[in-house]
């Protein structure tokens, strides 16, 4: 959605096996791209409008913490660029990836102040995660730490100079060797740090054990496998999850799949009611 929004196109969900949106048309393609992109109005900007507009309704409904999106550096310019396009140029043309990145930091902290404007800092919960984009399954440790730490540390930085003490930060995808990496951020105090279910919850707990954790139930085992599965999956989250010194939350390990059976739903809840409790 964030290629929408920077002069791209998108591809809305048309069957069963695609559950999100996907980018069709990058507004980034070439070299000559990246100096002639222009960094849009927060206010105007692709599916930002939607997303003030369904705060605002839940500001009126009642809601005394609002959660939003607003996607780190190298999130934002793997959707302007492309994931493969990116990875290339962090290899071999690594002065594009860094002047891509100092273009779009400041509309990662113009959504936030956005945000903070309307609705003020004590009611907020930014959502600033690590995208899929980050994780070891594409990119190396030492390609995150140039390419993705220092942009990530100063958009967080940013925020918490806004007043806003907490952030909420998915680490999506299998990231067990950017994990010391990420425990050089401020997430608050405290953050909450969510994971994939590649990231164990008691190792996670060692690098963050001042902030809450929260996950990680497989979404292919919540949308895919048995009740019975789902629910023995859940246990054993539970179990990790109690011995968190900063304290956990239950969770999918990204998402919960839009399709996920309502059986399947009812297993974690039941996991939750047999297990979730502190001694």
């Amino acid at each position: 959605m964030v290629g929408w929004g920077f002069g791209g196109e998108i591809k809305l969900p048309s069957s069963e096996f695609s559950q999100a949106p996907m980018v069709t048309r990058h507004p980034v393609e070439t070299e000559e791209d990246v100096e002639k992109l222009k960094v849009p109005d927060v206010k105007t900007a692709g599916i930002i409008p939607l997303m003030m507009e369904v705060s605002k309704l839940e500001q009126k409904k009642g809601a005394v913490l609002i959660m939003f999106l607003s996607i780190g550096p190298w999130g934002l310019a793997s959707n302007i660029a492309g994931v493969e396009t990116l990875c290339k140029w962090a290899l071999k043309k690594p002065e594009l990836v860094h002047k891509l990145e100092q273009k779009v930091l400041p509309f990662s902290v113009e959504v936030v102040r956005y945000w903070m404007d309307t609705f003020g800092a004590d009611h907020l919960l930014p959502w600033i995660g690590g995208t899929a984009s980050a994780s070891n399954q594409l990119i190396s440790p030492k390609v995150f730490e140039q390419f993705v730490l220092p942009y990530q540390k100063q958009l967080f930085v940013e925020v918490h100079a806004m007043g806003i003490k907490h952030i909420f930060s998915h680490i999506c995808g299998e990231q067990n060797l950017n994990l010391p990496y990420w425990a050089q951020l401020d997430f608050g105090d405290p953050g909450i740090v969510t994971l994939g279910h590649e990231v164990d919850i008691e190792t996670a707990a060692k690098y963050f054990p001042n902030d809450i954790i929260m996950g990680n139930i497989a979404p292919t085992i919540i949308q895919t496998g048995t009740q019975e599965e789902v629910y023995e999956a859940t246990r054993k989250v539970i179990e990790q999850g109690r011995k968190c010194p900063g304290g956990f939350m239950l969770g999918p390990g990204c998402e919960m799949p839009p399709r996920a059976p309502a059986d399947n739903v009812w297993a974690i809840m039941q996991a939750v009611s047999d297990f979730g409790w502190y001694e």
